[in-house]
């Protein structure tokens, strides 16, 4: 994992850190990514509305590329009585 994020474990500073944010309704999700290296398989984005099930929904499939990553959603947003959760995967080959 700290291959595919090209951070550093001997560094604290260090991180992959994922920017969660609503603006006039719509979710953005941003990242940076620092190894795009081939032998890495692209990301899956996955949601699910709670946190123990099996499988998580996939959302999106998203190419691995170098920089920041942002990935939004301008459906409605469920209401507050609805959660939904979301992460990042990377696939094992």
């Amino acid at each position: 994992k700290e291959y595919w994020a090209g951070t550093d474990p001997n560094d604290k500073g260090s991180v992959l850190a994922l920017v969660i944010s609503i603006t006039n309704g719509v979710l953005t999700l941003e990242w940076n990514q620092h190894n795009p290296a081939a032998a890495i398989p692209d990301l899956r984005l996955e949601s699910s509305a709670d946190l123990g099930s099996i499988p998580w929904d996939l959302v999106e499939e998203i190419q691995r590329t170098h920089g920041v990553m942002t990935w939004t959603k301008t459906d409605p947003l469920p209401g507050a009585e609805t959660r939904t959760f979301y992460r990042l995967v990377v696939p094992r080959n």
